[in-house]
């Protein structure tokens, strides 16, 4: 049971987190949708996708291996997955992972990626979500841009969803065979802004901070220029301006 399509439904990941309860799905099981009605992206914001238009699909794990402090290696993992399937349709000028979890052309959101564990004992299993903008033409925000916007072609979503799939299990294999450096140091070199001084909002208000890489729980080090002092953040708790 590697695919499983359904025509509609409120969320993949919803869906495989209830297949994985109910009916103990196998490792590398694919759920996907042409119409996701709640989907949902990190701290359950809302994912934008047309129906029809775009890849919007989940991806069963079972990393038993993986001790639950160090889970932040599946978002890298899915992350890099991402990107490597997103240089197969683009030239990876311009393309960067935005932490935690975004993939950016251009500086606008092609992908966004949800992972989330359950949790008995250690990891018992993974959900890596994923929704890619393919064929969508307009978007109500404007800092979304899909494949189509960026080379003028429609695309055929059945192999775009064999092949996400194929990335993300080579990825998973890395990980497998404790390859963590190695995924540590491709997810730093493809990170936006690395090294590079922007603008920030925390609940301290508006800084100037460099990113300076990720601590092993997957927490955001930024060096915050005027106190030359680094940062540890979680997920929404720092804003990009």
């Amino acid at each position: 049971m590697s695919y499983i399509y359904l025509p509609e439904c409120r969320s993949t990941n919803s869906e495989a987190l209830r297949l994985i309860e109910e009916q103990g799905v196998s490792e590398g099981t694919y759920v996907y949708t042409d119409c996701q009605t709640a989907g949902r992206g990190q701290m359950n914001t809302r994912w934008e996708a047309a129906p029809g238009l775009n890849i919007t699909a989940s991806l069963i794990l079972r990393p038993v291996f993986l001790p639950p402090s160090q889970q932040f290696m599946l978002s890298i993992v899915a992350a890099l997955g991402v990107y490597d399937f997103a240089v197969d349709y683009l030239q990876n000028e311009g393309l960067y992972i935005k932490w935690a979890n975004d993939l950016l052309y251009q500086g606008r959101k092609l992908s966004g990626i949800l992972v989330q564990c359950v949790l008995q004992q250690g990891i018992k299993a993974a959900v890596v979500g994923v929704g890619f903008n393919v064929n969508q033409a307009h978007f109500e925000s404007p800092g979304a841009v899909s494949l189509h916007q960026i080379t003028g072609r429609f695309y055929n979503l059945t192999p775009l969803h064999e092949r996400l799939r194929q990335c993300l299990l080579q990825r998973y294999e890395q990980l497998r065979r404790g390859e963590m450096e190695a995924l540590q140091q491709n997810y730093l070199q493809r990170l936006w802004r690395l090294h590079q001084p922007a603008s920030y909002r925390d609940k301290q208000g508006i800084f100037e901070g460099i990113i300076r890489g990720i601590d092993p729980y997957g927490r955001l080090i930024v060096e915050h220029v005027a106190r030359a002092k680094a940062h540890l953040y979680n997920i929404k708790e720092i804003e990009f301006l």
